[in-house]
């Protein structure tokens, strides 16, 4: 949920204000593994 959202803006700082591609893509994926571990994971069977 939302990860579209991050990965969209991401996307956009690379494109319009030439972000560093490894940083930004850096961030996305550690905004996109919070996530999971906050609201998959755990609903996830054990």
């Amino acid at each position: 949920p939302g990860g579209d959202k991050i990965i969209g803006s991401g996307l956009e700082q690379i494109a319009l204000q030439n972000a560093d591609v490894a940083t930004t893509f850096a961030s996305i994926s550690d905004q996109l593994q919070q996530i999971i571990d906050r609201q998959i994971t755990p609903k996830l069977p054990k």
